[in-house]
């Protein structure tokens, strides 16, 4: 099988990073093929099958509205990868940075799966917590910030 995995900052330390390369390593030991998509390589990642987007949005309302909205650049160089990968599942582990974008371009008969490695997804600080330290009631607005 092959498997296009998708996280943002490849080159972090951290346990996501950490999970993503232990995982990608099982799955090819047991003969799958696995791609990487990201916006900042791994330095141990192989070249042949790592795929880098480099942004530059230099113009503050523009890259506001491709990091929260709609990336084109981005969702056509993602459509394009997908098809010449032709991935038997797309797997997502961290999708912080231009996430409505990546989830639109993976839209196909092609399964999705995401790890969810922290509360990003639903809180825009990762924390969890309210600025006073209390634990965070799930609602989401100027109090997060």
């Amino acid at each position: 099988m092959k498997f296009l995995v998708i996280h943002d900052d490849a080159a972090e330390s951290g346990g996501a990073n950490t999970f993503r390369k232990d995982f990608s390593r099982v799955l090819e030991s047991l003969g799958n093929e696995v791609f990487l998509f990201t916006y900042k390589a791994d330095k141990y990642a192989d070249p042949a099958r790592c795929f880098i987007y480099r942004y530059n949005d230099r113009i503050k309302f523009i890259r506001h509205f491709s990091r929260h909205y709609f990336n084109p650049a981005l969702f056509f160089f993602l459509r394009r990868l997908i098809k010449l990968v032709d991935p038997d599942v797309i797997h997502i582990h961290q999708n912080d940075t231009f996430t409505g974008t990546v989830l639109m371009a993976c839209i196909s008969s092609i399964p999705v799966v995401q790890t969810v490695h922290d509360h990003r997804i639903i809180c825009p600080t990762g924390k969890g917590i309210t600025p006073d330290g209390r634990l965070c009631a799930g609602k989401s607005g100027t109090a997060c910030y």
